[in-house]
């Protein structure tokens, strides 16, 4: 009974491993939509810029040492 139950659940994270970017696209038009998508990327550029510089950072300090 358990190993039917994991194969069912296994295959069920297999189909919505693929149907994940379906979900993230759909959000992304529905801001984009709303017209809040130009709001939120002019106003949180920086901080993603920030957080980019400093995984690079550590990235290269980490491997290139």
């Amino acid at each position: 009974m358990a190993c039917k139950l994991e194969a069912f659940v296994a295959k069920i994270l297999r189909l919505f491993i693929y149907i994940i970017p379906l979900f993230i696209m759909g959000f992304i038009v529905k801001l984009q939509f709303d017209e809040v998508l130009d709001i939120i990327v002019k106003d949180y550029m920086f901080i993603f810029v920030t957080i980019a510089f400093a995984q690079f950072g550590y990235i290269f300090l980490a491997y290139f040492k």
